[in-house]
């Protein structure tokens, strides 16, 4: 009699796991698919916006929005200090930079206005040869050959 209740409680114990809500295998199929597309959404928007972040400059300048200041040439000067040159409108400013922080070393005159390429005539003259590099030397020492 004991040994049939063990085992009736064993049996009952064991029907209840095992129909006792396990997931269907399409469910869990589901659930995982539906997991992973709502990963990926959210790692495609991260992306995006890290892009955006990094890229922001280069749109807005596309944009015809060019920046109020820029840093037109840096140079090093040791460990800690560098050199600056900052555009601000048409204005140009030498900027030092330390530990300690940033400076205004000198007003730069006005952004210069590129210059006008001459246009190279159809037919050059060549300049003539000079008969060899001992009389080129004197030619330009002013001594006569």
């Amino acid at each position: 009699m004991l040994q049939t209740n063990a085992m009736q409680v064993a049996n009952s114990a064991t029907n209840a796991l095992i129909g006792a809500g396990l997931p269907d295998s399409t469910a869990t199929l589901g659930s995982l698919f539906r997991l992973l597309g709502s990963l990926c959404v959210v790692l495609g928007i991260l992306f995006v916006g890290v892009w955006l972040l990094r890229h922001w400059q280069r749109l807005a300048s596309k944009n015809g929005a060019r920046p109020a200041l820029r840093v037109v040439e840096s140079r090093s000067l040791g460990q800690r200090q560098s050199l600056y040159i900052v555009e601000c409108g048409d204005q140009r400013f030498l900027i030092g930079g330390s530990v300690s922080g940033l400076n205004l070393l000198s007003t730069l005159s006005a952004v210069p206005e590129p210059a006008s390429v001459p246009v190279p005539s159809p037919n050059p003259r060549p300049f003539p040869a000079p008969a060899s590099f001992a009389n080129a030397l004197m030619q330009a020492l002013g001594r006569p050959t």
